[in-house]
């Protein structure tokens, strides 16, 4: 997957990974999820015509009923961070970050990613540059 995101992206952005030992087991199609880093990737390229950096980091969390993220229920996650010292996404292209509204197939995909039982996606601004999307799994 390295490979085919670094060639995705070209070489004038660097790709950092941090992998939290004891990640928790989550049931995810990998499919799915490569599909998921990939268009988060390109974005980020876009976002870095310059180059930068593209940092994928997995971890676990643990929500409770009052530190919930958007819809997620309480539960263990495994999670899937992406982040990028770009210029950061305008709100219209935010909206459609996992979904090319042009390709069916994508767009096809993009929603069965979330529509999977545990699987959420968000995005946020990451300290005022670039973005910081993150991939929820139970």
């Amino acid at each position: 997957m390295r490979n085919l995101l670094q060639t995705s992206i070209g070489s004038t952005i660097h790709i950092e990974t941090r992998k939290q030992p004891g990640l928790w087991p989550a049931l995810v199609d990998p499919t799915q999820i490569e599909l998921a880093l990939l268009n988060l990737a390109i974005n980020a390229r876009d976002a870095m015509p310059q180059g930068g950096t593209l940092t994928i980091e997995t971890g676990n969390a643990t929500l409770s009923g009052t530190d919930r993220w958007g819809d997620l229920p309480a539960g263990e996650y495994a999670v899937v961070t992406v982040s990028d010292t770009g210029t950061g996404m305008s709100d219209e292209v935010r909206a459609k970050a996992f979904c090319d509204p042009q390709t069916p197939v994508a767009r096809a995909d993009a929603s069965a990613l979330r529509r999977r039982a545990q699987q959420r996606t968000s995005i946020d601004r990451a300290g005022g540059l670039g973005e910081l999307a993150r991939l929820w799994a139970a």
